[in-house]
């Protein structure tokens, strides 16, 4: 009973808990590798916002842990499993051996006895007691006799043959005995020490597998002690993160909220609105109230401040009328400026295309990637349409599109298509609006480099109005002048610093004299694209406004000259064409 209690034990519970230390190592290992495989990546922008740095020091924590465990593992392993096998398979096991060994001796010693005991009742008394007490050498007396009764006579022989089998019974009994008494002793020993190790085998060995568990959750708590500070203050900035991000998704959701509303009650105040109505040969007239709010906020803007009056996404149909509606994405500023883009990811912004200071790095290298053509709309980023000129008609010039209308000027027509009827009616209302309080505003507009030149194509149908648009030409063509001349650096020449450079190269954005442009010409127009300032007139277009505003000589020689020695006061640099084709091929 005691040995399948063991065997239970030892079969049933402890190699179930070895398993589970096993797993748990396991397990503890491979989350710790997740763990690191999750938040791996120092450097990754990804990993660092989800936490990967401070995971990698809770990874590190969750190996040693695992170390930890397995040092647990093997100390059982040691001090449970291998007492408990010695203990089933050599003491247990042993009084089982023991046992059998007296029952087979048990056996011998009854049949030697039984075979003692069937001994004739003929033979003499002093016989039986002579080789009871002197078996040994009454063997070697007999012998003789039995030789000498074989010479003398055949009643001794006879007599000789009983006293033999006697005394080898007698030995069979004296051998099955002496193995009997010894198999008893062996087993008595055993069963004593099967006793005695019940009393402390087994309170040793659990006391040393719970001292195992202590030191394991002691150097657990050693280890985590360590790392509580840092836990907590992990802890800490988590819940102000959480707080903040709910925070934040408060105000979104307000946000949203308040969008919406506005939205419904712009949507109802448009389709009640009755003051935008249409003259009869189809043109828009904006409302009073309208102009007054539109012309209020466009006074506004005079320190320069642009404000967004309408942005929102229209379909234009192509000059082409076959051609495919493409949606662009239209921004209306205070300005009285209507500018679209191919997307609005393309979009450089309001305020930075009109202020006339560029910020930041990015604002300065925003245009580098963009060609720019002089002739082509399809190469520009940014398309302005000039409402000076323009009026609106509502509906296309096909009566079976809803939600269109037309910006015709004397350059172009341009069909457009809302969303829905109220964003139709709204966009109406704020251009018609503008082009009125341009027209009617007592304050002349600034002249600004977005807006000094002139579109291209220009239509030529009367000299009266070629005139006026040479004359506003030649007088943008000296406001473009001054403003490039009045940029960071222009007012020299960006490669030798000879004053007032009448050259620029449109690649580079920079302003140049007329000895290094020759040398620009040489380097290719892939490297450098040459264009005169007083000449090539119709090259000064927004978007190159644009970007030689946010570049400029100062800001471009900090950039091609960052990994050249300072000069000495006083050098003066003398360019060449070798020294320029270094300066913009070197590696």
């Amino acid at each position: 009973m005691f040995h399948e209690l063991v065997l239970f034990y030892y079969v049933a519970n402890y190699l179930s808990f070895r398993g589970s230390l096993d797993e748990a190592y396991a397990g503890d290992l491979s989350f710790a590798d997740s763990l690191q495989a999750f938040g791996a990546g120092l450097d990754d922008p990804i990993s660092v916002a989800i936490g990967g740095p401070v995971m990698s020091k809770f990874t590190t924590a969750f190996r040693e842990l695992g170390t930890y465990k397995e040092l647990l593992r093997s100390q059982l392993e040691h001090m449970l499993s291998d007492r408990l096998s010695q203990f089933i398979n050599v003491d247990l096991n042993g009084v089982k051996d023991c046992r059998q060994r007296l029952d087979r001796a048990a056996v011998a010693y009854d049949q030697a006895r039984e075979k003692f005991v069937s001994v004739r009742k003929g033979t003499r008394a002093e016989v039986v007691t002579e080789l009871e007490e002197a078996r040994c050498e009454l063997v070697m007396s007999l012998f003789f006799r039995f030789c000498f009764i074989l010479i003398y006579g055949v009643d001794e022989c006879i007599y000789s043959f009983h006293v033999v089998a006697l005394i080898l019974s007698l030995q069979d009994l004296h051998n099955a005995k002496s193995a009997f008494e010894r198999c008893r002793f062996n087993l008595v020993h055993a069963l004593a020490n099967i006793e005695a190790k019940k009393k402390y085998e087994f309170l040793e060995s659990i006391s040393a597998v719970m001292d195992a568990h202590l030191r394991y959750f002691k150097q657990g708590y050693e280890l985590l002690s360590q790392m509580e500070p840092f836990i907590h203050q992990v802890l800490t900035y988590a819940q102000q993160s959480k707080q903040m991000a709910l925070s934040d998704q408060d105000k979104l959701a307000k946000r949203i909220q308040e969008f919406r509303t506005e939205e419904e009650i712009a949507n109802v105040r448009m389709a009640s609105n009755v003051d935008t109505s249409t003259s009869g040969d189809g043109i828009h007239v904006v409302g009073l109230q309208s102009y007054k709010t539109i012309e209020a906020l466009m006074q506004s803007t005079a320190n320069g401040e642009v404000q967004v009056i309408k942005q929102g996404y229209l379909f234009k149909r192509p000059q082409n009328i076959r051609g495919e509606w493409k949606r662009r994405f239209f921004v209306l500023d205070s300005h009285g400026t209507l500018y679209y883009y191919g997307n609005k990811g393309k979009s450089q912004g309001v305020s930075s295309q009109q202020t006339t200071e560029g910020t930041g790095v990015f604002g300065r290298f925003r245009f580098l990637n963009q060609r720019v053509s002089s002739q082509s709309e399809d190469s520009l980023s940014c398309h302005r349409i000039d409402l000076r000129t323009s009026t609106i008609k509502i509906d296309a010039d096909e009566n079976d599109l809803r939600f269109c209308f037309r910006i015709i000027s004397p350059v172009k027509a341009y069909t457009l298509q809302a969303e829905s009827g109220a964003d139709q009616k709204d966009w109406i209302q704020k251009i018609t609006g503008v082009i009125a309080s341009l027209l009617n505003s007592p304050f002349p507009q600034q002249l600004s480099y977005g807006n000094v030149a002139a579109e291209s194509n220009r239509s030529t149908s009367s000299v009266d109005s070629l005139s006026i648009e040479d004359n506003k030409s030649s007088e943008g063509h000296d406001d473009i002048f001054n403003l490039l001349r009045n940029i960071p650096g222009n007012d020299s020449c960006a490669e030798c610093r000879s004053p007032d450079p009448d050259w620029a190269s449109l690649n580079l954005g920079i302003l140049i004299c007329i000895e290094c442009s020759g040398a620009h010409r040489n380097l290719g127009v892939h490297i450098s694209k040459v264009r005169s300032l007083r000449l090539d007139v119709k090259v000064w277009e927004p978007v190159i406004m644009d970007l030689f505003h946010a570049l400029g000589n100062d800001y471009a020689n900090s950039i091609w000259e960052a990994l050249l020695p300072k000069e000495d006061q006083g050098y003066v640099k003398v360019y060449n064409q070798i020294c320029i084709l270094f300066h913009y091929f070197s590696p």
